[in-house]
């Protein structure tokens, strides 16, 4: 009987060795986890109202600026490009054709309220830049 209890001892002791040998060894650093997946703000496309003013922006990086009242008849096409918060305009506004002007950027699903970063064309960057509501 004794005989039995040795060679299961052994069984035993054999399949120990076997699973720990096969196992992470204690030296081995843990598995790195995978990169955490995060999203480029999303600029919204479409068009925009601020009291008179239309403001549509295009998936092709263009957009159009109007006001059609008797106060002002504006009628700017330019283009944009955006990265992170900001994004940058150039268009043919007459006073500012070809000068390129900074803005910050956030959105909440239905406003997009836009800042001036920098611009040095000074009647651009005093349009009337702030929150801008989505059109349906």
């Amino acid at each position: 009987m004794r005989a039995q209890w040795e060679k299961l001892a052994w069984i035993a002791l054999a399949i120990v060795l076997i699973v720990v040998g096969c196992g992470p060894s204690a030296t081995q650093s843990p598995p790195t986890p995978a990169p955490t997946v995060t999203t480029a703000l999303a600029f919204p496309m479409g068009t925009f109202t601020k009291a008179s003013l239309t403001w549509e922006f295009k998936a092709d990086g263009t957009y159009v600026l109007e006001s059609h009242t008797q106060a002002m008849d504006l009628n700017v096409n330019g283009t944009y490009t955006v990265t992170g918060d900001q994004m940058v305009i150039q268009d043919n506004y007459h006073p500012c054709k070809d000068v390129v002007g900074t803005y910050a950027w956030a959105y909440d699903g239905e406003v997009l309220s836009i800042t001036v970063v920098n611009d040095k064309c000074r009647e651009r960057g005093n349009m009337g830049w702030g929150k801008w509501r989505k059109k349906p």
